[in-house]
């Protein structure tokens, strides 16, 4: 069993050491960090430590290679568990048009917006795709991600939402991180069939009776999502999809209430929806049912920053007890961005989170919103030692110096997958 061990680590954050699944109200206040510690791992966490490491190698005839950390600050890998990795094409045109004045929903009208994704999606092989996802990735890795939730929804048809998955499959196999796949078939209607009555049933009947189906026959996706939203799905659309999924083993995540009220958050908890997206014009019902439900709030502070729309009302959430991540929303059209540091940034910053708060949203909350959280999110024994090493002094610094990335080495599964150091990840761990 090789090992390695990390010595004069200023801060380990280890976010929490009881094994639990996510950390709510008065537990943020108790985020837990050692200072002067030194940790020892094989591919999961061995052993923590204070002060002085070598009688305890001593003591158990342990020659590991050690790493001097010089006083940083090291995290549990991030995870980001909302994104949209697998599609094709570019919408920097679109995003000058937003900042010359028209709206992210005047473009979608004119046939803008997903629909411009769609059309460079479906006409993209899966090799390009797969190579998409490998680029984007590997620059999350550099931020000190190991762990990402990607969704579908860039295709709208049978072939191409599968193709997008597959691609996600294909992709896990050359990248050191774990991938989460979404199927996303219900992020728009299909371009000729959105403007009809009938159009829209023909759509709902291929996504629930053919795309989910054969995507739960494959095992390519672990979750069914949905963009329940105003111009997009009904609550009442959105949620026979979603049931449509559980019929299919595929667990209902979903958009809800970005560009309106809609009530499809509490309509999504009350359906055991394991997390509801964006939230920006969630109402208090909906945050009551969050709760009473057990339902992930995951909020996309990026997405509001880039498309200027008001951030979600994460002091209310948070002080009603609801589970709270955050995610990149990486996607070309609201939120392209793989860093995560800057979402956490956004998160305090300009939505009212303490800094606390946004480390447990990216790291043990996460972990738990994907279903992840028993071997990732927090530095404990026996968990999987993915690690983010940052060129800090305390974890307040991830957020108060903003606009920089703050790592200089991504471990996974115990090995070092990047390091600013050489600037490329390690061929020894793909």
């Amino acid at each position: 069993m090789s090992l390695s061990l990390l010595k004069n680590i200023g801060s380990l954050v280890q976010v929490s050491n009881n094994q639990s699944p996510y950390m709510v109200s008065n537990e943020l206040d108790n985020l837990l960090v050692i200072n002067d510690a030194w940790l020892l791992f094989s591919d999961k966490i061995e052993w923590i430590g204070q002060g002085n490491y070598q009688d305890y190698l001593k003591e158990n005839d342990l020659s590991p290679e050690v790493f001097d950390c010089k006083g940083m600050t090291v995290f549990p890998a991030f995870t980001d568990p909302h994104t949209h990795y697998p599609f094709a094409g570019n919408r920097a045109g679109e995003f000058a048009q937003r900042l010359a004045g028209v709206t992210y929903e005047e473009i979608a009208k004119a046939g803008g917006g997903i629909q411009t994704t769609v059309k460079a999606t479906l006409g993209a092989s899966v090799e390009q795709l797969v190579a998409n996802i490998i680029e984007r990735s590997k620059t999350a890795i550099t931020y000190g991600i190991t762990a990402i939730e990607m969704k579908s929804g860039y295709s709208l048809t049978l072939e191409g939402e599968v193709r997008q998955l597959q691609a996600i499959k294909l992709a896990q196999q050359s990248v050191p991180v774990k991938m989460i796949p979404t199927l996303l078939a219900a992020h728009d209607f299909p371009k000729e069939l959105k403007g009809t009555k009938s159009g829209r049933r023909k759509y709902i009947d291929t996504v629930v009776n053919e795309i989910i189906p054969l995507v739960a026959t494959e095992k390519l996706a672990k979750y069914n999502d949905v963009f329940i939203d105003e111009g997009y799905f009904t609550v009442d659309e959105g949620i026979e999809i979603l049931e449509a999924g559980k019929n299919y083993g595929l667990a209902p995540r979903a958009h809800c209430d970005e560009l309106a009220d809609t009530g499809s958050s509490e309509a999504v908890a009350n359906i055991g929806g394991v997390s509801v997206d964006h939230l920006i014009r969630i109402n208090d019902n909906g945050i009551k049912s969050l709760k009473e439900n057990g339902t992930v709030a995951c909020l996309l502070p990026g997405t509001s920053y880039f498309i200027r729309k008001p951030y979600a009302p994460a002091r209310k959430i948070l002080d009603a007890g609801v589970v709270t991540t955050l995610a990149t929303d990486c996607n070309p059209g609201s939120s392209f961005t793989e860093n995560i540091q800057l979402i956490m940034q956004l998160a305090c910053i300009n939505a009212g989170m303490t800094v606390n708060e946004a480390i447990a949203a990216v790291t043990l909350n996460s972990a738990y919103a994907v279903g992840a959280h028993e071997d990732r999110g927090s530095i404990e024994i026996g968990k999987k030692a993915d690690l983010a090493i940052m060129d800090i002094n305390s974890p307040e610094e991830i957020i108060y110096h903003h606009g920089v990335n703050h790592c200089i080495q991504t471990w996974a599964d115990g090995k070092m997958i990047w390091s600013r150091e050489d600037g490329h990840i390690h061929e020894k761990a793909l």
